[in-house]
This record gives structure tokens, C-alpha cells and sequence, in this order.
């Protein structure tokens, strides 16, 4: 990523969100070391962090059912001289798209999921990037403090088949590291090597808790 726009980013990132949602710094970094140009990453969500997939280059696939979101990321890119030729931005929920995509042969080197925390999505997200992710890919979750990706974050740090790389106060990124995918496609014959948890529901604060 070219030194001017990351120093832009740093210090006076765009306010894409209607809500006061930040990046951390030390993501930023992160994607700057890990994306070259040529990359293929995909993104459920959107915001800053599609601008820095943009200006490092990569093949990026950004799922936001927001289209407004994603007119003010390309109203941003344009003023700041950033090209979104290699963004393809899908208006629909990443429940819908991930099943359909189709990467030409090719598999995802990093992938970020941050997009809708309602229960089951963020597990949804990972059920299909984690077929599709490289071996030797990452994949950066967000928002680790909501109950529904901490879900997530829990399973990833018990998964024999990923690593904890980099972390932050939100954020996770895990490099996948071997072939043996602890998710399976239904019908397959495989079991998963991860302890069984189970999740009950606690109606008095609409969530889940784990015994």
C-alpha cells in the first residue's frame, strides 16, 4: 500500500458508518503486510477496511447489503484517487452469496469476516470461507466482545486446523494450516476433532451461554 494513503487512513480514517465504528491501527498494518497486490480476499461487511483492499491491489470480494455504504466507499476511493476496478461489491447477504461464489479455481488468501453479528451469521461466514480459504490463507474475525463471535473466536482457538497469527482488542487473525478441515459439508463422512460444546439458550438476555 502506497505510505501516503496508509498515513491518510491512520490519521483521519473516513466515517463510512453512520455509527462511531473504528479500525484499529494495528489491523491496518496487518492487512498491509499480508495483502499484495494480486491477492484474492473477500469480506463480509464493509468500510475502511475495503479501502485498504483497494489500495493494496487485491482481487477483493466485498459483501455489504448496504448499497449505500458501498456508494459512499467508492465516493471515498475516488476523491482520494484509490481505484475500485478490482472490487466487486455485492448488495446481498453473505448468507445468500457465499454458496453461489465461484473463484474461478482459485482459493481465498485472506478473508475478513465482519458482517451481520446476529446469531447464526458469523458461523454461517466461516462455514463457507473455510471451505474456500488456502492452505496457508488467513482469516481475521471481528468483534470478538459480541457474544455471537466470540462463538467463533472460541472454536477457531481449539481448532487443530488453525493457528492464532495477530491479535488485538477485537480483532483475531488465524492462519489456516493444514488441509484437514475440522468443518465439513453435510453428508461428508468426517467428524470434527474439536471437543463437542454445547450452547444453551438464556431467555432472560436473548443469548447463549456455554456449559
Amino acid at each position: 500500500m502506497d505510505e501516503v494513503i496508509l498515513g491518510r487512513l491512520l490519521a483521519d480514517p473516513p466515517h463510512l458508518h453512520s455509527g462511531d465504528w473504528g479500525i484499529q491501527t494495528s489491523f491496518l498494518r496487518l492487512m498491509v503486510d499480508l495483502v499484495k497486490p494480486g491477492s484474492l480476499t473477500l469480506e463480509t461487511g464493509g468500510g475502511v477496511s475495503t479501502v485498504c483492499f483497494a489500495a493494496n491491489g487485491s482481487e477483493h470480494i466485498c459483501i455489504e447489503p448496504d448499497a449505500q455504504l458501498q456508494q459512499r466507499i467508492r465516493e471515498y476511493c475516488r476523491v482520494n484517487h484509490i481505484s475500485t476496478e478490482k472490487i466487486r461489491f455485492i448488495a446481498q447477504g453473505s448468507e445468500r452469496t457465499l454458496p453461489l461464489l465461484d473463484f474461478g479455481g482459485r482459493r481465498i488468501d485472506f478473508a475478513l469476516i465482519n458482517g451481520s453479528h446476529a446469531f447464526p451469521m458469523p458461523l454461517v461466514d466461516f462455514f463457507y470461507v473455510n471451505a474456500s480459504l488456502k492452505i496457508g490463507g488467513y482469516v481475521a474475525v471481528d468483534d470478538l466482545y459480541i457474544r455471537t463471535v466470540n462463538i467463533l473466536h472460541k472454536f477457531l482457538m481449539t481448532d487443530p486446523a488453525y493457528e492464532r497469527w495477530h491479535s488485538t482488542k477485537t480483532k483475531q487473525a488465524y492462519i489456516a494450516k493444514s488441509p484437514k478441515r475440522s468443518i465439513q459439508r453435510i453428508g461428508s463422512a468426517r467428524t470434527s476433532t474439536v471437543p463437542t460444546r454445547t450452547y444453551r439458550i438464556c431467555p432472560c438476555q436473548g443469548g447463549s451461554y456455554e456449559s
